[in-house]
């Protein structure tokens, strides 16, 4: 798995987390209205509430995924990946300086390697493993408890079973049927055991006992957030509330009765006893406030009704508050990166009126994301392009006077950042706008000797490498194999479709030793007619967060050898940073 895809998953994870906390931080505000003005909403209408935010707390980091980028708000931070092949690949988080000065020298930030980012992915993922495993043993332990209890009773899929020594009574969903465990004391008591019973059917009637799977599961795939504990335990005690409001008032169940029986499951609390995951009962919120909550409301219940439009309004200013969060947490960090639509949709914008074919495949958008997208290739672009009008009437003649396609000054931009200063270190020394190496500078009419370098000279070094580019083309019949020997050289392209039996320039691209020269070119091209894709996608004053898959190389700054026909080429070498 690549660092695009472990920083997506990492990404969706935790914004589940948060919209989680908000969640907790939601109910728990609920729960004090609720005790406050308990005619404000049911319990029951709460607890459906809460299953319902905690679904959509899960998944509404998926399906905001699909929103469109432009529906989005400005965001704090930004995601942006590309590939470069044979880097490795590394996370980097980059904050904006304010000082003209200090912006000159780009973004400054910190930068995670892979392995930190795999490190991370990693914990979770084997943390969240062994909560789970520890679960699932804690479930089978439940279910071996349960089944060595023995059976009083069988009412359709409902098995009432008794349990030795004391403890509190629970219900629990296993193996596909519904179980109640009444401790044995209990049985022995007509009223208390019919309130038990009646409680712990209650449970299995709201289908209680189901939703603590997904509760317990959560727990454990969110194993190291404080949040989710808190938040379990608030809905099992909205359960609890939800049950005593269904029974209270109901013929055959006294009020003092019913507190009785709380008192009892609070003590029983206190005591050591059998605790399981994926159990139900009377115990939970039984202590402090929470107990002394429930007997106030068996006294309170009778002649109190909700009010079921106010029950209404709290339901949608909860879940709108989720929705906004979660909006908001999408918005924030988010992922810029292009997709390969958006990438034909631009490309073909810059094929108007080009005769260079201006392909999109997965090496042309990795490098177009990697120039659009990160901080180096945003501001490489930038200063080529301040550049330009100085050589554009330059460019401009040269391509008329030659009969040659004008977005070939992207190979410039793409070679130099049209700085003509630029040079490469030995053993090539490349230099000039056009980076010709001094043997074929030489083979097309410039000197370059230890008094002089028309390699520097723009018009001069233009007019060759507009000549160089048109006797390539008659040579190949392509632009895209024309510009990949601008970079390997004649013999070495010839070599490799010799080799691999094929013309096809990409093809060759993904077996040579410069694999990436021409897809950078292509998307320089594409980029130089959309100015847009690196002009407006960062927003100002926000912080970068982008991906990247090579840390070392800055583009698009290649200074690449040229070998001329009848020379052997030269190994590709890159300028270090």
């Amino acid at each position: 798995m690549n660092l695009v895809h472990l920083t997506s998953a990492l990404k969706l994870y935790l914004e589940a987390a948060l919209l989680l906390a908000i969640v907790a931080a939601i109910l728990a505000c609920l729960r004090v209205c609720l005790f406050r003005w308990p005619r404000a909403m049911r319990f029951s209408g709460a607890v459906a509430l809460a299953n319902l935010m905690l679904v959509l707390a899960l998944t509404f980091p998926l399906v905001l995924s699909a929103v469109p980028k432009e529906s989005l708000i400005r965001p704090a931070a930004q995601t942006w990946s590309g590939s470069i092949k044979g880097q490795m690949p590394a996370l980097r988080i980059t904050f904006p300086i304010s000082t003209s000065a200090q912006s000159a020298q780009g973004p400054e930030g910190v930068e995670l390697g892979y392995s930190v980012v795999l490190l991370v992915v990693a914990v979770l993922f084997l943390g969240g493993l062994l909560a789970h495993v520890r679960l699932w043993l804690r479930l089978k332990a439940l279910s071996r408890a349960i089944a060595g209890y023995p059976v009083l009773r069988s009412i359709g899929r409902v098995r009432i079973r008794a349990a030795e020594g004391g403890g509190a009574p629970f219900a629990a969903h296993v193996s596909g049927r519904a179980e109640v465990v009444l401790p044995a004391d209990i049985i022995e008591r007509p009223e208390p055991m019919r309130i038990a019973l009646r409680h712990e059917l209650q449970h299995h009637r709201a289908r209680d006992t189901g939703w603590l799977y997904l509760h317990e599961s959560i727990r454990a795939a969110f194993f190291w957030s404080p949040a989710v504990p808190i938040l379990i335990r608030t809905i099992q005690e909205f359960q609890e509330f939800a049950c005593d409001e269904a029974l209270i008032g109901r013929r055959g169940i006294s009020p003092r009765a019913y507190g009785r029986c709380l008192i009892e499951a609070a003590e029983s609390a206190l005591r050591p006893r059998f605790v399981a995951a994926g159990t139900a009962g009377m115990s939970v919120g039984t202590r402090g406030d929470h107990l002394k909550r429930r007997i106030e409301m068996l006294f309170e219940h009778k002649g109190r009704k909700s009010v079921a439009s106010t029950g209404i309004g709290v339901a949608v200013v909860a879940l709108g508050a989720l929705a906004t969060v979660a909006f908001a947490a999408k918005s924030a960090v988010q992922d810029r990166s292009l997709t390969r639509s958006e990438a034909e949709r631009f490309a073909a914008i810059a094929s108007k009126g080009a005769r260079v074919p201006l392909d999109v495949n997965e090496q042309v958008l990795a490098r177009l994301n990697r120039l659009a997208g990160t901080p180096e290739g945003r501001r490489t672009v930038r200063d080529a392009r301040s550049r330009l009008p100085r050589y554009q009437t330059m460019f401009e003649a040269a391509a008329s006077r030659h009969g040659m396609p004008l977005e070939l000054v992207a190979v410039a931009m793409f070679e130099s950042g049209l700085r003509n200063d630029a040079v490469s270190p030995p053993p090539y020394r490349a230099a000039g706008l056009w980076q010709f190496i001094p043997e074929t500078a030489r083979s097309y009419g410039l000197v370059v000797d230890g008094t002089r370098d028309e390699r520097k000279d723009p018009e001069l070094a233009t007019d060759a490498a507009m000549r160089y580019l048109k006797n390539l083309h008659e040579r190949f019949g392509d632009w895209r194999l024309a510009m990949k020997a601008y970079n390997e050289g004649e013999r070495r392209v010839e070599r490799l479709m010799k080799e691999h039996g094929t013309r096809d320039p990409w093809a060759l691209e993904r077996v040579s030793s410069t694999a990436g020269y021409l897809a950078g070119a292509v998307a320089m091209m594409i980029v130089l007619k959309n100015p847009e894709l690196t002009e407006s996608f960062e927003a100002p004053g926000a912080s970068v967060l982008w991906k990247a898959e090579d840390r070392r190389q800055e583009l698009p700054r290649p200074r690449m050898a040229r070998a001329t026909e009848g020379e052997e080429e030269p190994a590709i070498r890159t300028v270090p940073n």
